[in-house]
């Protein structure tokens, strides 16, 4: 854990450099669901475009509009405006990242990263919404929806999106195919879910 001076210092040293802008939030309409990755702010590591480092900065991030918010000491919600690579919440180790830019632009594709040896496994995250408003209702309710897909990500950059089965897994670590097929058997893995690939590329990846 770090020492609370040291992260005050982190703290200071991001808002200084951070170009921030205060967060006006206009909503004319009730929600269901979320934008967010997760609704409170929470300490995190952030990783700048040059890689520059800073710690221990209370964020959240906005899926639908890619937008990186960070809380002053005062409790002033604010958004960064400096390129952000990578956040990983120090709580959790959750690791979320574009591999195309920063994950703080417009266009940005976000994943959260599962695993991070010679194969990648990433999940991408979407969020989508539609508005609903009943007869006679006067008020809109926005419904948020989150859409999740996994890809692999190999080191020479080839990102390509998880089939499922056996067969498919097979494919994808045929440098260890024999024992990749006898760790599936042995743990009767259907190879079709998030625990299944994750236990497949810490298997994988930790045999190499």
């Amino acid at each position: 854990m770090l020492h609370a001076a040291f992260a005050q210092q982190d703290l200071e040293l991001f808002k200084n450099d951070a170009k921030g802008r205060p967060l006006y939030l206009t909503v004319n309409f009730a929600t269901e669901g979320s934008p967010y990755f997760a609704e409170d702010y929470q300490p995190a590591q952030l990783t700048i475009m040059g890689d520059a480092v800073y710690n221990n900065v209370k964020v959240k991030l906005n899926l639908l509009d890619h937008l990186v918010q960070y809380l002053k000491p005062d409790g002033t919600e604010m958004i960064t405006e400096l390129p952000v690579r990578k956040i990983q919440f120090i709580n959790t180790n959750i690791i979320l990242q574009s591999i195309s830019g920063p994950l703080n632009e417009p266009d940005a594709v976000i994943y959260e990263v599962l695993d991070t040896g010679h194969i990648k496994l990433l999940k991408k995250i979407t969020i989508v919404f539609r508005d609903s408003k009943n007869y006679n209702e006067a008020s809109t309710t926005r419904i948020f929806g989150r859409k999740e897909s996994y890809y692999s990500l190999t080191g020479s950059g080839e990102l390509k999106k998880m089939e499922k089965g056996r067969a498919a897994m097979l494919d994808l670590f045929r440098l260890k195919k024999e024992s990749v097929a006898s760790f599936i058997d042995q743990h009767r893995l259907n190879c079709k879910s998030e625990a299944d690939y994750k236990a497949l590329f810490s298997f994988y990846n930790g045999s190499l």
